[in-house]
């Protein structure tokens, strides 16, 4: 249900092209998925996802979390998690993603800083 705010995303051309461009692909390839109408899931470890898709993991182990999360940390931009599942880890709460602080840079880089320095 937290998706379903969303729901009128459909109505954009180019992302429903691509929801059902990515569903007929996944349907032709018997790939398992699950989706409500506007957005696909599926059980994937891979970390970039397509347009309307969304992958999915499940873990049993929470150092298992732990271990890929440092493994992907290259590719991964923020954890969004209770603070309390991954102590001093820098995760962002739930609600904060896409609103960051001043002080919140993109992949860690201070732009006015990098350009400054540039000259």
């Amino acid at each position: 249900t937290a998706f379903y705010p969303w729901k009128e995303v459909v109505n954009h051309n180019k992302y429903a092209n691509n929801y059902e461009y990515t569903r007929a692909l996944w349907m032709l390839d018997q790939i398992p998925f699950l989706e409500n109408g506007f957005l696909l899931l599926r059980e994937e470890s891979a970390l970039p996802s397509a347009m309307a898709t969304l992958h999915y993991e499940r873990y049993s182990d929470p150092e298992r979390v732990k271990a890929d999360l440092e493994t992907h940390a290259e590719g991964i931009q923020c954890v969004v998690a209770h603070e309390s599942l991954f102590p001093g880890s820098g995760t962002v709460p739930f609600g904060s993603a896409q609103s960051p602080g001043l002080a919140d840079y993109a992949d860690g880089v201070d732009t006015l800083r990098f350009l400054s320095e540039l000259s």
